[in-house]
């Protein structure tokens, strides 16, 4: 049997299986390599928005679909507006990036695209055997973004960040193109974590959603019926078109993915960690992550070496917590963190790149009952973080 050989193969090529190959492609080390992607197949529509804050020009700006510099949260019966000063807010559309993505790779000479569906993947003392449908490739590292199959396990706390969003047009001018709503509560679900979150394109385009962060899922009637009832007793709308649709589920939990990481496989994505456990977020995580990865595999270091910094997963263990025990109590904690805190701060916090002091700050700002509750039964269970 012959096998096709690689130095390195990413299976995936969502954001993060992209990320690395598009961070191997940028850095001349890996010229002399042969670098392998697989897929099922090309992605031919655009399946979700990806957002993200960033501060100055970013490595994606050609393709940003939309931007902001300024923001607001309403909750608690009130309205905080927030300037994001050096940062912007920025969105890309998924097909975009697959787009770019696939364009640059089909001009690298030692990355090659691969359409297959990955069966099984062992790892020996060497090199790491990947099974596909329709061939077997051996190499010397594998970067695998499938989740597995059990990754909800009992000891682990687990929120589902779930929405369904309209991208809709009015005839009449209904939104300010220049500032984002990040969280509107004042017409949500207040049996738990729920809000309306809305990134206007022009005054008369928009992409409304409704948003859960909570255990279970909601009937699909659930959001269709809240952003309609929005459209129409917020925005006073008689009338709108809806263009395109969107809807997710992503999982936001304390489960430490990167326990699955083999001697010659790395997980990445989901499956590896990559979201962040407390917001959702993953697309500017996946572009840091590729980063360190690269310089892992530059300094001869297992690429797994060093990705997190455990004081942020106990962080977001204690947030989840909280969450999962008390849902309904998101807009407060939101509320206290928006209102007490700069939207700079936040943005360096939610990138794990906050000094301790500023830490610190952040969770005075939300502290409460439930996070203390929360803090003192992780205290007693030993701050348990694989």
């Amino acid at each position: 049997m012959s096998f096709k050989k690689f130095n390195y193969i990413i299976i995936g090529a969502g954001a993060s299986g992209l990320q690395l190959a598009l961070a191997m492609l940028r850095d001349d080390f890996f010229k002399d390599k042969n670098i392998g992607i697989i897929e099922k197949k090309v992605k031919f529509k655009n399946d979700k928005t990806w957002c993200y804050w960033e501060s100055g020009q970013g490595l994606y700006d050609d393709i940003v679909y939309k931007s902001w510099k300024y923001g607001y949260v309403k909750a608690c019966h009130k309205t905080i507006n927030f300037d994001l000063q050096d940062y912007s807010y920025k969105m890309i559309r998924s097909l975009d990036f697959y787009n770019f993505a696939k364009k640059k790779v089909d001009q690298t000479p030692y990355i090659q695209w691969i359409e297959d569906e990955i069966v099984s993947t062992k790892s020996s003392e060497n090199s790491v055997e990947i099974v596909g449908k329709k061939d077997t490739y051996i190499a010397e590292h594998s970067f695998d973004s499938r989740l597995p199959k059990n990754y909800k396990p009992a000891n682990s706390i687990n929120i589902l960040q779930h929405f369904e969003g309209w991208f809709i047009e009015t005839k009449t001018k209904a939104f300010n193109p220049e500032q984002f709503c990040m969280m509107d509560y004042s017409h949500s679900d207040k049996s738990a974590t729920n809000f309306i979150y809305i990134l206007p394109f022009t005054e008369h385009k928009a992409l409304v959603e409704s948003t859960y962060f909570s255990p279970e899922l909601v009937k699909s009637e659930t959001y269709r019926s809240q952003i309609k009832s929005y459209l129409e007793n917020i925005l006073k709308l008689d009338a709108f078109e809806i263009y395109e649709k969107e809807k997710g589920i992503i999982p936001m939990s304390s489960h430490p993915f990167y326990i699955n990481h083999q001697a010659h496989i790395t997980k990445i994505g989901t499956s590896g960690g990559w979201v962040k456990a407390s917001t959702g977020y993953s697309f500017k995580n996946s572009e840091r992550l590729a980063l360190k990865i690269i310089n892992n595999l530059k300094s001869s270091k297992h690429p797994k070496n060093k990705l997190f910094k455990k004081r942020y997963k106990h962080y977001d263990k204690l947030f989840l917590d909280v969450l999962y025990h008390y849902n309904n109590y998101g807009e407060i904690v939101f509320y206290k963190m928006y209102k007490y805190n700069d939207i700079k701060t936040i943005f360096s916090f939610l990138d794990e790149k906050t000094k301790f002091y500023q830490d610190l700050k952040i969770m005075f700002s939300m502290t409460s009952f439930h996070f203390i509750k929360a803090f003192l039964k992780h205290i007693f269970s030993g701050f348990r973080i694989k």
